[in-house]
């Protein structure tokens, strides 16, 4: 089984954070980090990430200053540990805050992955 990391970059998306944040937590694969990536938030995103991270021992909640989404995207590869990094938006390299992960596709990823 390989470590799968999901990278999210975030920036108020209060709009669609929670509904994100339920559909990594209800994958049932195991061997995942969910790096979720916030620049500052005014409009409520970081007080549900803090609540999410505080309850979800695989999320690792990155904040700090930013220079937009692919910079985000950029540092949430350069500390992710999985041999795998989920793909799912802007240049292949994330899995944004408006988006949604489908049930299980983790396992999937891990089967098929070289």
């Amino acid at each position: 089984m390989s470590k799968i990391s999901i990278i999210s970059p975030s920036f108020n998306q209060a709009a669609y954070v929670t509904r994100m944040t339920a559909s990594v937590s209800c994958q049932t694969y195991v061997d995942y980090e969910h790096l979720v990536l916030d620049p500052g938030s005014t409009d409520g995103t970081l007080e549900h990430l803090r609540e999410y991270a505080a309850v979800n021992p695989n999320v690792v909640l990155i904040l700090e200053p930013d220079r937009g989404q692919i910079d985000a995207i950029n540092k949430g590869l350069a500390r992710a540990t999985g041999s795998i990094r989920h793909s799912c938006a802007a240049a292949s390299a994330s899995f944004a805050t408006d988006q949604l992960l489908m049930p299980d596709p983790l396992p999937r990823l891990s089967t098929n992955h070289v």
